[in-house]
């Protein structure tokens, strides 16, 4: 497989045209080898029985550098070892939050998964049709899984010649959102890569998909800049508010990021059974995604939905704050830039009926669901735009009324409902809904 870092080297005068210098040293990518500057007392030999393995490797050293003299060596002399040669101990993960369906496994034995579980170099992390996890790293990075995905955690580990980290993650399907803290050693490194291509980052936020029936790899940056070397052929450096596909046949080609679609009235308390959003269209967009979580930094996600339509909805929300991002995809797959809002979600329910008990009687009746003491207001109404009420019940605590006595006409009813709950009251009521008394014949 070609390196990363041969693919920025090919790539640097490009990328020089369209990322500034900070960006690009920000996306070096950490080599295959570490460096390390030679200490007066150090000897190769010595190096090798402390910090190698096997032990012999210092002559496979001595000779990738042209050593004269194992026992003897200059200080201020740079050594260049790979990485397959040195010791290192292993980091852990936790498991910072999940929802739903997930699985944890390693050596074919299912793990069972509690928040703060360590997650080890080895192990398979998976998400379900409808489940959600977030993995805090050793470093302050993480990395969090929608559903249907799939990461096996190759290294986690740090180098102890150097002190330097090696973070290195599989995607085998679905997509995964990671947030890298800034790594400022120059022999540490942190990649995620599918079976197409690698990305290689030294502190940024991005995200990686890949659907082994439909390809390609997709890389989108959301800030900072990645490296993505396609293992069949070429690489690019995309930095922030750009993406990257990059093909089974080695091809990568990069795109601007659609722009976030508005989420519109996202202050409104949502009170029905159902949690609708309904989005601001962006043009060229082939469809929409809008995921839910209990937190801004979406660590805690807790839905997700994929639509062709500027909108989502979503049932089963228990009460309390939330937060709402919505991406829109491009044609190439790319999901692009997202915007953060707050929401409210207090169940208020309500819905209605009515019907004839019998010659000159009328019964309405209402139901709904929502947490907290429950007040009624019932209206009869002479035109469905409001007015003054022709009757207009209120404090009621049962769920019906019934009429009688009404005169032949066109009449409009509604009922409302407040609601005293924990976090305060909220109100609610049903359309105006239309009926008519004929008269008698």
């Amino acid at each position: 497989m070609k390196t990363i870092r041969a693919a920025c080297a090919l790539l640097s005068c490009i990328a020089a045209c369209s990322v500034g210098p900070s960006v690009l040293a920000q996306v070096s990518a950490p080599p295959e080898t570490v460096t390390y500057r030679v200490k007066a007392g150090d000897s190769l030999y010595g190096l090798s029985q402390k910090y190698f393995a096997p032990r012999t490797a210092y002559l496979t050293v001595q000779r990738m550098n042209r050593i004269a003299n194992p026992y003897a060596i200059p200080p201020g002399t740079v050594l260049k070892i790979p990485v397959n040669l040195l010791k290192a101990t292993p980091l852990d993960a936790q498991l910072a939050a999940f929802q739903g369906a997930i699985r944890i496994e390693r050596g074919g034995t299912v793990l069972t998964p509690a928040v703060g579980m360590p997650i080890t170099p080895g192990q398979i992390v998976q998400t379900g049709e409808v489940g959600f996890l977030t993995l805090a790293l050793s470093n302050g990075s993480r990395i969090t899984l929608p559903s249907n995905s799939r990461v096996r955690i190759l290294h986690m580990r740090r180098f102890l010649l150097t002190g330097s980290t090696d973070f290195d993650f599989a995607l085998d399907q679905g997509r995964a959102q990671t947030k890298v803290t800034p790594i400022k050693d120059g022999n540490s490194r942190f990649r995620l890569r599918t079976p197409i291509a690698v990305s290689a980052v030294r502190g940024t936020e991005f995200r990686i998909g890949y659907d082994p029936k439909r390809g390609p790899s997709l890389t989108e940056v959301i800030e900072g800049g990645v490296a993505v070397d396609a293992k069949a052929g070429a690489g690019a450096v995309v930095s922030g508010g750009f993406g990257a596909t990059a093909n089974a046949d080695g091809r990568v080609e990069t795109e601007k990021l659609l722009a976030a679609p508005a989420v519109l009235k996202p202050g409104r308390l949502q009170k029905e059974p159902v949690v609708e959003f309904a989005l601001q269209p962006v043009d060229t967009a082939r469809g929409y995604l809008v995921q839910l979580a209990k937190d801004a930094g979406f660590v805690d996600m807790i839905a997700e939905q994929l639509n062709e339509a500027a909108k989502a909805q979503f049932g089963a929300i228990p009460d309390g704050n939330y937060f709402v991002r919505a991406m829109a995809v491009a044609p190439s797959g790319l999901q692009g830039m997202s915007e953060t809002y707050g929401i409210r979600r207090q169940l208020t329910a309500l819905g209605a009926s009515a019907g004839a008990l019998g010659p000159g009687q009328y019964q309405f009746k209402w139901f709904g669901s929502g947490a907290g003491k429950r007040i009624y207001r019932f209206q009869l109404l002479a035109q469905a735009d409001g007015g003054l009420p022709l009757v207009d019940e209120t404090g009621l605590e049962k769920s019906e009324v019934v009429m009688s006595g009404l005169t032949p006409g066109v009449y409009f009813w509604r009922v409302g409902v407040r609601q005293f709950g924990e976090s305060g009251v909220t109100e609610n009521w049903t359309p105006a809904e239309k009926f008519t008394i004929s008269a008698p014949e």
